[in-house]
């Protein structure tokens, strides 16, 4: 599927997988095999969200206030690193860092006694305290960008064998512009 993307750099050119990574109820997630920006990173780590709602014209007005105006700190949170356009110019949705899902387990796994046991034998007292400090600094990150993100959930955190943590599906945050 051939789109635009669009950066604080410039328009570029998207091309993304037909086939479907993921799909949520505003959304779909596809794979970028290519793409001709030089700002943002190799195709090979990033992914597109498609929104079902091409004519919703205030979403596309947020994100891209989230292009604009992203935390100082990227690490730790999937935002959004640059706008995906139709060809006629209209808002399709963005293009963000592809996390490696085997990496990563939600934090829905370390809440419930039963199932943490069972899937993350390893989970500790300090691991948790270490992955709760992690995503802290995150929300701190993002809050002293003048934002708040609107969408935190056991399914939204991720985090790692060594107890680092990223936020994802960041679209629902409250962004100030400007």
């Amino acid at each position: 599927m051939k789109l635009y993307g669009k950066s604080l750099s410039g328009q570029f050119e998207v091309i993304a997988s037909d086939s479907v990574l993921g799909k949520g109820g505003e959304g779909s997630v596809f794979e970028v095999i290519s793409h001709t920006s030089q700002n943002i990173m190799p195709a090979s780590q990033i992914i597109a969200k498609i929104y079902h709602d091409r004519d919703d014209r205030t979403r596309g007005a947020k994100v891209a206030s989230m292009v604009q105006n992203p935390p100082k700190d990227l690490n730790g949170i999937a935002w959004p690193l640059a706008l995906r356009m139709y060809p006629d110019g209209a808002f399709a949705g963005y293009l963000m860092e592809k996390m490696d899902k085997s990496q990563w387990r939600e934090w829905l796994v370390f809440s419930n006694a039963k199932d943490r046991k069972k899937t993350a034998p390893e989970f500790s007292v300090q691991y948790a305290l270490t992955s709760s400090r992690n995503f802290i600094a995150t929300l701190k990150n993002v809050h002293e960008a003048g934002h708040m993100l609107g969408d935190i959930n056991e399914s939204n955190i991720l985090i790692s064998a060594t107890a680092g943590t990223t936020v994802i599906d960041t679209d629902s945050a409250q962004i100030t512009r400007g």
